[in-house]
């Protein structure tokens, strides 16, 4: 399996097309595709449906793009989101311009806002948001090294982008994004654990 160290445009961009392929975030790695391929999509939940039943997450680069696919970010959760080092993934009532299989059931769509500099680049060449599911070892830990990660996930994707230098930021490595429902006032709920 091929292995890139670098953001490339020409790999980036057989993204578009559905590849599907490995890759750390802020703090686990994970497995993604274009949110405008459907292809990617289904290639994507094949892949995980052992690993979990949780819905499809969303991944953007900046707040510019958020604010492009959904149709009010209050001002409190855009301060959240300026200030928060650990990922945090909002639960939106409605999207816009996004394929609608990307709701789960309840009519929610999922978008984290990335941190790493390495996966926003590739986002913003790919110029839309990536869809993603953080991965699990065989242990139902997350997965904070390449080898830790399923072989059976690896044959089936395309590709593999493992950058150099430093992964994930301390000290949230292995944990993966806050999960919270955004409310009309602004206010978030967190679901309890």
């Amino acid at each position: 399996m091929k292995i890139y160290k670098k953001v490339d445009e020409k790999w980036v961009l057989k993204v578009q097309s559905g590849a599907v392929f490995l890759h750390p975030t802020d703090t686990t790695w994970a497995i993604s595709s274009s949110a405008f391929s459907s292809k990617g999509y289904q290639n994507l939940q094949l892949i995980t449906k052992e690993q979990s039943n949780e819905p499809t997450t969303i991944l953007v680069d900046s707040i510019p793009r958020l604010k492009k696919y959904i149709y009010q970010l209050h001002p409190r959760v855009e301060t959240l989101l300026s200030f928060h080092h650990r990922p945090i993934t909002l639960l939106f009532r409605e999207i816009k311009m996004l394929p609608s299989h990307l709701l789960d059931h309840n009519g929610f769509a999922a978008i984290c806002m990335v941190q790493d500099k390495r996966i926003k680049k590739m986002i913003n060449i790919l110029n839309h948001p990536l869809i993603y599911k953080p991965l699990k070892t065989s242990l139902n830990s997350y997965a904070t090294t390449i080898d830790m990660i399923q072989s059976k996930i690896k044959e089936n994707s395309d590709f593999i982008y493992h950058p150099s230098g430093h992964l994930f930021s301390q000290p949230d490595v292995g944990k993966p994004p806050v999960i919270a429902r955004v409310k009309t006032d602004g206010g978030l709920l967190f679901p309890k654990n």
